[in-house]
């Protein structure tokens, strides 16, 4: 079985480190000490760093997830993503289309959406993507509809 299909399988949580708050040794700190304790997927997302910073953040996540076996998905930069050889991206709802991503990314990447609508959940549906990504402070009765839905694996995200 395919390591990515087998860790997506069997995880409920996934840990998104956010570079727009904290320093890049925070984040890879964070990152590391969240993959010691298990975490089998690392998202980054950083929407105010430069794309020098956001590269190099994005490089050093790639070595740390490479070390523990864990998946690195960046969120809403397809390109960076492609540049790191991360596992896969998480698409919000004003990033490029899913179609496009899988257009630009292998065809053995993961994409996600990242989802705060019913709407959004099942237009992800739709499209096939990997996973949908939910905030842990998700509107209850909404995470209720989505866990009723059986048909996508549905990633909470804790932030660090």
């Amino acid at each position: 079985m395919d390591i990515k299909v087998a860790l997506l399988k069997n995880i409920k949580t996934a840990v998104m480190v956010d570079c727009t708050i904290f320093s890049q040794d925070i984040i890879l700190n964070s990152a590391a000490n969240a993959l010691k304790n298990g975490a089998k997927i690392i998202q980054f997302y950083s929407k105010n760093a430069t794309d020098k910073q956001n590269l190099e953040t994005a490089l050093k996540l790639r070595q740390l997830c490479s070390i523990f076996n864990a998946l690195l998905i960046i969120n809403s930069r397809v390109d960076i993503a492609q540049i790191v050889q991360a596992d896969g991206v998480c698409l919000f709802e004003d990033d490029i289309s899913f179609v496009n991503a899988k257009k630009i990314l292998d065809e053995n990447k993961i994409i996600a959406q990242h989802i705060t609508t019913l709407e959004n959940a099942l237009s992800a549906i739709d499209n096939n993507v990997n996973y949908i990504c939910i905030n842990s402070n998700l509107n209850s009765s909404l995470k209720g509809k989505l866990e009723a839905l059986n048909k996508i694996k549905i990633i909470e995200l804790n932030r660090q």
